[in-house]
């Protein structure tokens, strides 16, 4: 689904870099993807005249980050754009997560995605160039509680490589 991106109120991850253990898809032209990864929380998509900041391009691997302490998530938001909606095709095989001293991974329910993906030509593409996942309850409860570390595994992207903007963990607003 095309998004027009606002940053959320209590967003812990906020300026936590993520430690990325895949490849990066990096665009010959340099327009989209080859961007630091400290840009992935910097809370800015959109600069004021309304255009895409920058993108990360991403291949596979997992992103991983570690809260400076543990807290209650509420909601989980992720932005992807892509200057021509060839790689904005939002994947992931699961959202995880780890309680304070645990070591265990539990897989948010309900966490894979797959969104813009599909052939340009399939009606059930939806494909962008902006498109946004989000994980919350409808009643706007607790997603996942006591959370220490959080980690998605990304699934097949688009063209080998989705141009990421931003995620966003919404702890208490």
């Amino acid at each position: 689904i095309p998004s027009e991106w606002h940053e959320s109120q209590g967003n812990v991850l906020k300026g936590i870099v993520v430690q990325h253990d895949g490849n990066r898809h990096l665009d010959s032209d340099k327009v989209s993807g080859d961007g630091p990864l400290e840009r992935l929380t910097d809370g800015v998509v959109n600069a004021a005249d309304g255009t895409v900041v920058e993108t990360i391009g991403l291949q596979d691997g997992t992103l991983t980050w570690e809260l400076p302490e543990a807290t209650d998530l509420y909601r989980l938001r992720v932005n992807s754009h892509w200057k021509d909606g060839g790689r904005d095709g939002i994947s992931f095989l699961s959202v995880e997560y780890q309680h304070k001293d645990s070591t265990e991974w539990i897989v948010l329910l309900n966490s894979e995605v797959c969104v813009g993906v599909k052939s340009k030509d399939d009606p059930e593409n939806k494909s962008g160039p902006d498109l946004e996942a989000i994980y919350e309850r409808a009643d706007g409860g607790i997603i996942a509680s006591n959370v220490k570390r959080l980690r998605y595994v990304l699934g097949p992207q688009d063209n080998d490589g989705t141009g990421y903007t931003e995620f966003e963990a919404v702890g208490a607003e």
